[in-house]
């Protein structure tokens, strides 16, 4: 005899109902990533939908042949002036062919059903896969956090007395800011933001290092960008290209060496190897190629492997360009 189920089991299981299908990555939720489905999983789905659907198209071939075979035998046992049944009492292969049509039909529901049982295995999503899960503290939000100038430099490309000079002249406003409720602090958001820009990871990558929540991220560097365009904008704004007029020259002698001549060990010019025969009286600079219109380069973007993840070199490759 079957256990009887207790009222706590009972319970669980009508509270861990279905309420969802998985989905592949590039069609899940960023914070819900760790529920979708990978590269083998989706390809397994595949295959079981396609035998699906193999299965509903021979079931319903199967279902019609019965159908027109049993019209075929009451119509028979009509013109006979016999009833079905004595039809088919009275002829053995009948009875066999229609036995074998009800044995595959069964077979087929039955395979039907194991199929779907499949698809739901794999994608079927319960309340109990949503695991919330818990943040690190949150770290490295200030200055003065960071352990010395190398981890400074790693993260932001500045020395610590670098950023405190920097984060002076940048004109935050003093205390806490609190953005959609959530508060930051002027430094951290600085900080963070600088890193982001530096290393040009994603909001997820750098969870690691900064702690919290990393949904939140993006209110920190719209805010650095809001401020700087406020505070800043009309500095650069209008005409202010002409403050660079009087070193167009060196600019573009800095560019055709950098271009014409090849550099030595120590990574200086190297003026008695030159790789363009141009002059310096005809070089000219027409214009510049924004790095940011590449994939490769966009912080945050690069390319995508089959599971829908960025492609472990794509950091890497960003970091070496903007390096």
């Amino acid at each position: 005899m079957a256990r009887r189920q207790t009222r706590e089991e009972i319970e669980e299981e009508e509270e861990d109902l279905p309420i969802g299908r998985r989905k592949t990555r590039r069609q899940t939720w960023l914070g819900a990533r760790h529920l979708a489905l990978n590269a083998d999983e989706q390809l397994q789905l595949r295959q079981l939908n396609g035998q699906y659907d193999s299965i509903v198209v021979s079931k319903t071939n199967l279902s019609l042949q019965m159908s027109i075979s049993i019209i075929a035998l009451v119509l028979l046992a009509k013109i006979r002036g016999i009833s079905f049944g004595t039809l088919i009492r009275s002829n053995r292969m009948i009875a066999v062919v229609l036995s074998l049509f009800a044995t595959a039909l069964i077979d087929s529901r039955a395979k039907l059903c194991d199929t779907q049982m499949k698809i739901d295995d794999l994608t079927l999503l319960f309340q109990s896969d949503y695991v919330i899960r818990a943040l690190s503290p949150k770290q490295r939000r200030s200055i003065d956090d960071l352990a010395d100038d190398t981890e400074a430099e790693l993260f932001t490309r500045f020395r610590k007395e670098e950023l405190h000079t920097l984060f002076d002249h940048l004109r935050f406003p003093p205390g806490n800011i609190r953005i959609a409720k959530h508060v930051f602090t002027s430094e951290e958001i600085f900080l963070f933001t600088l890193t982001w820009i530096a290393r040009g990871e994603t909001f997820v990558s750098m969870r690691d290092d900064f702690g919290g929540d990393s949904n939140s991220y993006g209110y920190m560097v719209g805010f650095f960008i809001e401020h700087i365009f406020e505070t800043f904008y009309h500095k650069i704004s209008g005409d202010s290209l002409g403050m660079w007029k009087d070193d167009i020259d060196e600019f573009r002698e800095r560019i055709w060496e950098d271009c014409c001549f090849d550099r030595d060990d120590n990574g200086m010019i190297d003026h008695s190897q030159m790789v363009l025969d141009i002059t310096l009286d005809v070089w000219r600079v027409w214009s510049f190629i924004d790095c940011c219109c590449l994939k490769t380069c966009r912080p945050g973007s690069g390319p995508i492997n089959e599971d829908g993840d960025r492609r472990e070199d794509a950091n890497d490759m960003q970091q070496a360009f903007y390096s």
